[in-house]
C-alpha cells in the first residue's frame, strides 16, 4: 500500500513506540503476531495502529449507556495532552539565540542594552508554549473533524 510504505519510509514509523504499543495490544486480543520483519509486515502493523488511532478519534457510540459521557471529547483531550508533552518546546529547549534577539531589537529600537531577568524569560517561553499549544490543538480538532476529508495515515 502506497500510504503505509510512505509513512514506513518517510518516518519508519513500524518502529515507533506507539505502533508497537497497537501491535501489542491487537496481539494480546486477538492472538495474531503482526511481525515488522518484512515490508508487508511493517505494513501490517501501521495499518493496525492507524485503525486504533481512528477507533480513538472515532470511537463506538456509548450515549445509551453514559448519557453525558463524550468519549470523543474525552480521547482528543487526552491526545490532544500527549502530543503537547511530545512536540510542543518546553521552557529549557527554548533557544539563548531567542532571548539574544530580543535584546537585539531593544537595542534597535534606540533603548539601550538590557538584560532579561529569569521571570520575565519565563513568561516569553510561556507565551511561545501557550501559542504552539493552540497551533497544535487547532491543527488536532481540524483534522479531526467532518471537515477534514484526508485519509487516516495523511492525518498523522
Amino acid at each position: 500500500m502506497e500510504s503505509q510504505n510512505f509513512l514506513r519510509e518517510k518516518y519508519r514509523l513500524q518502529n515507533s513506540e506507539e505502533v508497537k504499543s497497537a501491535a501489542k495490544r491487537t496481539e494480546e486480543r486477538t492472538g495474531k503476531k503482526l511481525h515488522a520483519n518484512t515490508s508487508e509486515g511493517a505494513d501490517a502493523r501501521i495499518q493496525n495502529y492507524l485503525e486504533r488511532l481512528s477507533n480513538i478519534i472515532n470511537p463506538p457510540n456509548i450515549e445509551e449507556e453514559y448519557p453525558n459521557f463524550d468519549r470523543k471529547q474525552r480521547n482528543l483531550e487526552m491526545l490532544k495532552r500527549d502530543m503537547h508533552k511530545q512536540f510542543v518546546i518546553k521552557f529549557e529547549d527554548i533557544p539563548e539565540a531567542y532571548f539574544d534577539s530580543i535584546k537585539r531589537k531593544h537595542r534597535e529600537e534606540g533603548y539601550g542594552d538590557i538584560e532579561i531577568p529569569y521571570e520575565y524569560r519565563k513568561e516569553l517561553a510561556q507565551t511561545i508554549i501557550t501559542d504552539q499549544e493552540r497551533s497544535l490543538d487547532n491543527w488536532v480538532e481540524y483534522l479531526t473533524s467532518d471537515d477534514a476529508k484526508y485519509p487516516d495515515w495523511l492525518r498523522y
